[in-house]
């Protein structure tokens, strides 16, 4: 039976593995690029703009105000990017909420003149993690984007119930490889007898040997590096490791930051921009509610803008 991360084993005692060497990442900051024009389009907001605007619940929250926002939010997010440096996890992983140490780098022995007074314009450091990848989204991409934009898989259980629910493979004929919804609609098509042999259809997902893999293979103890690699290897069997399990660059590194700046300091901030607005007195907790979700979604469309790629990380 599954456990929390409480530190405890999931499963009976084995060998433990070694951890591969963790290797960091230097988070992006305004010189990189990522937080670009104030003037810049503002993608993934504009989508229900006009019925909300027409509506007399939401008549108040106008889209330049809602541009303004997304603005501040891209400022807000600059400064915080410019304190944080991402790693590889520790052993001792994190609770999800708790992503974040700040590195003080201070010692308990005497100082001298010299020491304090080198160190009097360097602040605090923020260490954040890497967060975790899906071996689809590794594996293919541009096919599996949703596992990036939709899923923030915080740790191994995350991600396995991640796999299950949205990789399974479909119900299918043996024979012709079409696929379906249900099973009755599955078994009348093989009652009929009347498809061809179709070998040349490849059907991707789960089998339900792979998924009875993952649930009973994954030991808790091992490590979540290791946990990874094993997952990788039930669900690509015969696809090399790739390099990492965690998403370190590109569109997942960026995604990943947006992500933990809105648990930080953005969910807060845009709250207390609602709860400014002189609407906002009519507005009931699902409308709050939808309005965060808009702007969060924005904050990420924004991030994961196909043209910024180049610009944004190394």
């Amino acid at each position: 039976m599954k456990r929390s991360r409480s530190g405890r084993s999931l499963y009976p005692p084995e060998n433990h593995s070694t951890r591969p060497e963790g290797h960091s990442a230097r988070s992006p900051s305004k010189g990189d690029g990522l937080l670009g024009n104030s003037n810049d389009e503002i993608t993934g907001t504009n989508e229900n703009q006009k019925s909300r605007e027409n509506s007399p619940d939401c008549s108040h929250f106008s889209s330049a105000q809602e541009m303004n926002l997304q603005n501040l939010l891209r400022g807000r997010f600059s400064r915080w990017s410019d304190g944080v440096e991402y790693h590889m996890p520790p052993e001792d992983r994190l609770p999800p909420r708790k992503r974040f140490r700040t590195s003080q780098c201070q010692s308990s022995l005497p100082r001298t003149k010299e020491q304090d007074d080198s160190e009097v314009s360097h602040p605090a450091r923020t260490k954040g993690f890497f967060h975790l990848a899906c071996p689809f989204y590794i594996h293919a991409p541009d096919k599996y984007q949703n596992c990036l934009a939709q899923q923030d898989l915080n740790s191994i259980e995350v991600l396995i119930k991640h796999l299950l629910r949205h990789h399974s493979r479909p119900l299918y004929c043996r024979i012709c490889r079409k696929t379906f919804k249900t099973l009755i609609d599955r078994d009348n098509h093989m009652l009929e007898n009347a498809c061809k042999a179709n070998n040349q259809k490849s059907l991707e997902g789960l089998t339900e040997n792979q998924k009875v893999s993952l649930i009973k293979g994954d030991k808790y103890y091992l490590g979540e590096t290791t946990r990874w690699s094993r997952i990788w290897s039930t669900v690509f069997a015969d696809i090399e490791q790739p390099r990492s399990p965690y998403l370190d660059r590109g569109d997942g590194l960026k995604v990943s930051m947006i992500r933990d700046f809105w648990d930080s300091d953005g969910h807060e901030f845009v709250s207390k921009f609602i709860a400014g607005l002189e609407s906002h007195v009519n507005w009931n907790s699902a409308r709050h509610h939808m309005i965060l979700k808009e702007v969060s979604d924005g904050l990420l469309s924004w991030a994961m803008k196909p043209d910024s790629e180049s610009t944004i990380l190394p």
